[in-house]
């Protein structure tokens, strides 16, 4: 991990949406009214939000689950992550206990995929995430 973003090829990465999708769109809001400003990430989803399968599982509060958190928790934010945007990570900072946002400029979602070696820099500040 980390040395693939430099040298060598990389790491692929492999996403399912199959799996995921029940939950994305039955509890994660995937699909929500449009609010209709610039770059709106739920135009892109209300397109797929009738191919979602049903939502299954036992539904969860998050926020409430959020302020459960007893632990120190990094919250990595994209810069210009649209699918969950930096105001949504602040929330999650505000709802955790411990939390603390570690904001990375000029990234955007899923940005651990390409971008190995911020993992490594994150987990390797230790306690300044405390």
């Amino acid at each position: 991990m980390g040395s693939g973003e430099m040298d060598g090829e990389g790491l692929a990465c492999f996403m399912e949406p199959k799996i995921v999708r029940g939950i994305s769109f039955g509890q994660l809001g995937y699909g929500l009214p449009s609010d209709d400003q610039p770059l709106d990430p739920q135009l892109h989803m209300l397109k797929h939000a009738g191919d979602a399968p049903e939502f299954k599982g036992e539904p969860v509060d998050l926020e409430a689950e959020l302020a459960g958190y007893n632990w120190p928790t990094a919250v990595i934010s994209g810069e210009r992550d649209l699918r969950t945007p930096r105001t949504v990570a602040k929330k999650i900072v505000l709802a955790v206990p411990r939390g603390k946002l570690i904001p990375i400029a000029d990234t955007e979602h899923s940005m651990l995929d390409t971008h190995q070696l911020a993992l490594i820099e994150v987990v390797g500040s230790g306690g300044s995430i405390d």
